[in-house]
C-alpha cells in the first residue's frame, strides 16, 4: 500500500469573482483569511486653524475554516470613500464575503468618520469588527486611519494644514487618512481574502 503526502496550496484573492477559486475533487474545506475593506478618512472643516477628521476605522480580519461542497465565489469589499472637508461623513468600508453557495463567511468594512467640527479632537474612525483597529485622534491635524492588516493612511500633520489625508493602499483593508483644513480625507484600503487548502 502506498501513500501520498498532501501539499499544502493557498491563493490569494484581490478581486471579486464568480468563481475565484476552483473546489478540486478531494477538497472538503479551505482555510481563509478575509479581510473587510477600511472606511475613508474625514475631512479637515477650518481654513484657518488646525482642525482635522478623524481616520477612517480598518475592516475586521476574520480566520477561519470553512467547509466547501462547490466553488467559491468572492466579493472584495471596496474601500470607503475620503470625506470632503466640512461636516461631512467620509463613506464605510465595504464587506468581504466568501461564499460556496452553502456556506458563508463575511468581514465587516471599517466605519466611517466624520470631518473635523472646529475642535481640536478629531473623530476616531469606527472599527469594522472583532480584531479590527481604529482611527487614532492626535490632538493636532487629522487622525490615522485604523489597521488590522495592512498599514493604514496617515493622517496630516498640524504643520501641514489644508492638505488632504492620504488613502490607505489596496487589498490592506486599513483605513484613510483624514484631511486637515480645508483638505478632504484619503479612501479606505479595499479588502482581500486568502485561501489555503490541502491537496
Amino acid at each position: 500500500m502506498s501513500f501520498i503526502s498532501k501539499q499544502l496550496k493557498s491563493q490569494i484573492v484581490t478581486a471579486s469573482g464568480s468563481p475565484a477559486w476552483t473546489r478540486p475533487a478531494n477538497v472538503d474545506a479551505i482555510m481563509l483569511t478575509v479581510v473587510g475593506a477600511g472606511g475613508g478618512g474625514g475631512g479637515g472643516n477650518n481654513a484657518t486653524s488646525t482642525t482635522g477628521g478623524g481616520g477612517g476605522g480598518g475592516g475586521a480580519v476574520l480566520q477561519t475554516t470553512m467547509p466547501v461542497v462547490a466553488n467559491v465565489n468572492v466579493t472584495i469589499g471596496a474601500g470607503g470613500a475620503g470625506g470632503s472637508a466640512g461636516v461631512n461623513w467620509s463613506g464605510i468600508g465595504g464587506d468581504t464575503t466568501v461564499t460556496d453557495g452553502t456556506t458563508t463567511v463575511t468581514a465587516s468594512g471599517g466605519g466611517r468618520t466624520l470631518s473635523g467640527t472646529g475642535g481640536m479632537q478629531p473623530r476616531p474612525g469606527v472599527a469594522g469588527g472583532m480584531n479590527a483597529g481604529t482611527g487614532e485622534t492626535p490632538t493636532f491635524g487629522g487622525g490615522n486611519g485604523g489597521h488590522s492588516w495592512g498599514k493604514a493612511g496617515r493622517g496630516v500633520d498640524a504643520s501641514a494644514n489644508n492638505t488632504a489625508g492620504t488613502a490607505a493602499a489596496a487589498n490592506t483593508g486599513a483605513g484613510g487618512g483624514a484631511g486637515c483644513g480645508t483638505a478632504s480625507g484619503g479612501a479606505g484600503g479595499s479588502g482581500r481574502v486568502v485561501i489555503t487548502w490541502y491537496e
